[in-house]
């Protein structure tokens, strides 16, 4: 599958090791409120999404709430981005420079707003890599809708048999199948459990890249 000229990367989870980070802006969020556990955030939050609004239905919060919640939320998020706190994973600078070598055409595919998404590839020197960054934007419903895949499949000059999606989530590689596209989902510690829906499946970025490097 790795020969698709086009390649789809989900940013939080497969570029950036993002997801603690979420998890702490939301911990602190909800002090005072509920003790978010770690593992309960990856699962319901991170892997299949709505987590917010599960939050909402178990505590019977109001929409008011809701909408204050996120909004700190973000912001404790934003600071991290601020400081400069997200890492990438290790393998990423090698499988984009391996990517370019091959040829292949890179885009990011993510429910995370673009310019949050471009701030930490800035600070990493990996902006130049990506032909388009793809995020979510208002109005645009989350993976697993299939909705930030088809607004890039409208930008990028590939149809879908050209493409690949490589995503970490439940939700995300549900997203790319309802938008009729392939999808190959990496393993990291935050997905361990999660059965993912697709012949394709990379045990780590490790895995990703020794098997690009044997092109």
């Amino acid at each position: 599958m790795l020969f698709a000229p086009c390649l789809l990367f989900d940013f939080d989870g497969v570029i950036v090791d993002s997801e603690y980070y979420y998890y702490q802006a939301a911990k602190q969020a909800f002090a005072g409120i509920k003790d978010i556990q770690e593992q309960e955030y990856y699962h319901y939050w991170t892997n299949q999404g709505g987590g917010l609004r599960r939050e909402q239905r178990l505590l019977n919060l109001s929409d008011a709430e809701v909408t204050t919640l996120a909004a700190r939320t973000k912001q404790n998020y934003l600071s991290f981005i601020s400081s400069g706190s997200i890492p990438i994973y290790p393998q990423i600078p090698p499988i984009l420079q391996t990517c370019r070598e091959l040829g292949k055409e890179l885009h990011i595919v993510s429910n995370t707003h673009p310019d949050w998404i471009r701030a930490i590839l800035d600070q990493h020197n990996l902006t130049a890599y990506f032909s388009k960054i793809c995020g979510r934007y208002p109005g645009t419903r989350s993976k697993p809708a299939p909705d930030v895949f088809l607004q890039a499949l409208q930008e990028i000059d590939h149809p879908p048999e050209d493409c690949l999606v490589l995503e970490d989530t439940l939700k995300g590689v549900q997203a790319a199948q309802a938008a009729g596209l392939r999808v190959c989902a990496i393993r990291n510690r935050y997905n361990q459990d999660i059965p993912f829906p697709t012949e394709c499946l990379f045990p780590s970025h490790q895995h990703l890249l020794d098997t690009l490097t044997t092109f």
